[in-house]
């Protein structure tokens, strides 16, 4: 009988180390402690969408937010002076028809009446890399009211917590003017022509964020041939270096639950990586339910 139990014993721990090594790899919400924090804190990958089949762990979130003090997303759109940020979308000294030639003109003018129902003569002035964004999306599926970083920032706000930006606005625009204006005109034209292309990297993206494997969203992330190496290494590494010094900086004041792109989670310069150096505990959090039937 004492050797039974200790075989069911050996046989359960195994099963458990290969269930958190799997989990390492296959978890979009931290527990964060250690060191000088006063409580623990969490961090969740999210994906700024409204597709309703990536609201995946909606419940277990809000659990997780209401057991913190306070809830951080990437940017506060609060703090955002809106005259200063549109001067920060548009160009100052070009149009799209100065980076375009007229029939790049005409296969972007065509693709925007088709998408958003407007030609391109209303966007002369912005900059290719956010009218990239605004027609990628255009092209998904908003089953949700809002995003799904917007939804749980809702929601804190509901449950009367304090909310924050992790970064400044301005953080994120320094990242994208690492793009020439005119490289960024190639890459929406290259959208444009090739939505075959854009739609596979989407649904990559989707299927990894799905499957909850951080570490397969990094390195979608990071080799993306649509975008340049120094974009990458601004908006997605220096970015990662500079919100986790914030979110060391926070979480010994309080607990705080982050939401964060998926994206930054993982990779040997994501997030978690960088708050380990630091010496912080982080692990995967989720709940299992098991039932034994005697």
């Amino acid at each position: 009988m004492r050797r039974s139990c200790f075989v069911i014993i050996l046989v359960l721990s195994q099963f458990y180390i290969v269930f958190a090594q799997q989990a390492e790899q296959n978890s979009l919400l931290w527990k964060i402690s250690g060191k000088n924090f006063k409580s623990a804190s969490y961090i969740f990958g999210t994906m700024h969408v409204q597709d309703e089949s990536v609201f995946l762990m909606d419940e277990l979130v809000k659990k997780h937010i209401d057991m913190c003090d306070a809830f951080a997303i990437e940017v506060l759109l609060d703090e955002v002076n809106p005259v200063a940020a549109q001067q920060h979308l548009v160009m100052k000294n070009k149009t799209l028809k100065d980076l375009l030639t007229i029939e790049e003109y005409n296969l972007v003018d065509e693709y925007m009446i088709e998408k958003v129902g407007q030609g391109l003569l209303l966007f002369q002035k912005m900059k290719p890399f956010f009218l990239a964004t605004q027609l990628l999306q255009a092209d998904m599926v908003k089953d949700k009211e809002l995003a799904m970083d917007l939804d749980f920032l809702a929601y804190a706000r509901k449950q009367g917590k304090f909310v924050f930006g992790i970064e400044r606005f301005e953080d994120q625009i320094k990242a994208v003017d690492k793009i020439s204006l005119e490289e960024q005109a190639k890459m929406l034209v290259r959208m444009v022509s090739d939505t075959s292309t854009g739609n596979s990297n989407m649904d990559n993206l989707m299927a990894a964020y799905i499957a909850q494997d951080i570490e397969n969203l990094y390195f979608l992330t990071i080799s993306d041939t649509t975008m340049p190496v120094i974009f990458v290494d601004a908006f997605v590494i220096k970015r990662n270096i500079n919100m986790t010094k914030t979110i060391i900086k926070n979480s010994r004041k309080q607990s705080v639950f982050y939401a964060v792109g998926a994206a930054h989670l993982g990779g040997p310069k994501g997030i978690i990586a960088l708050l380990r150096k630091k010496g912080y505990t982080v692990e995967p959090v989720f709940e299992i339910s098991l039932m034994i039937n005697e």
